[in-house]
């Protein structure tokens, strides 16, 4: 989850919290002397402890299932405290599922409310962009034709690789990569009577370094066809550079 995004759930769910200690400090709580000292634990920055204490409580016997459940609360509130949203959601979820009738299960229910309605708000990391050794060649083709590309690229070596996309995604891409020293782009019109296969190298800004053109009619279904462009723009072009 994002920074921006835990703070805002943090700063949702304390008014929460701050109800709750306030109702559990007036109102009768089974085991309240445990329950208690977790609480005064926190206040006073021992959280370690406090996560002790009531790990302690949770697994002793004939502790009631109300006292549980506000143990299993104070964990997910002390998780949270840690910055540790999966284990404050763990513990709240745990809550729900196991006391849905104890009083502390409507809070854990509002909390986990606030967290799912954070974690759709946060927005999505991209990805890192991908890491390319220098001299390297992005070889871009018809995605109808995929394995094509993957063809160049391989009839040209290791500084060769095969990149989805178009021809401007592949210009953005060298815009901000210097290791990326060229573009070739394969284009295939296999459908008209006199097909056309042609490969087009690209500096990296974009202008164009050289092309190479295949025509030829020839039987058989596009795919058949695809096939025939490719081999035979391998055999004339692998010697070329590019750029």
């Amino acid at each position: 989850m994002a920074s921006s995004g835990l703070q805002r759930a943090i700063t949702m769910l304390r008014p929460i919290a701050l109800a709750v200690a306030l109702g559990l400090a007036f109102g009768p709580v089974a085991n309240a002397a445990s329950l208690d000292k977790a609480r005064a634990l926190r206040t006073n920055g021992l959280r370690a402890e406090a996560k002790n204490e009531l790990l302690d409580f949770l697994y002793e016997e004939g502790v009631s299932p109300e006292g549980k459940a506000e143990a299993l609360l104070l964990l997910g509130d002390i998780a949270l405290d840690e910055n540790n949203v999966d284990a404050a959601h763990q513990n709240w979820t745990k809550l729900v599922a196991d006391y849905p009738t104890a009083p502390a299960a409507e809070t854990g229910r509002t909390k986990l409310e606030v967290l799912d309605r954070v974690a759709r708000a946060a927005p999505v990391a991209s990805p890192p962009p991908p890491i390319y050794a220098p001299g390297t060649v992005v070889v871009i083709g018809p995605s109808e034709y995929d394995w094509a590309a993957v063809q160049i690229a391989g009839s040209r070596g290791p500084s060769a690789v095969p990149m989805s996309g178009s021809l401007s995604d592949a210009v953005k891409l060298a815009a901000g990569n210097s290791s990326i020293a060229g573009i070739l782009q394969l284009e295939l019109d296999v459908e008209t009577v006199f097909e056309t296969g042609r490969l087009t190298c690209y500096r990296p800004s974009g202008a164009k370094s050289w092309d190479k053109t295949v025509r030829v009619s020839s039987p058989g279904g596009a795919e058949h066809v695809a096939h025939v462009f490719v081999n035979k723009l391998v055999d004339r072009t692998t010697s070329k550079a590019c750029p």
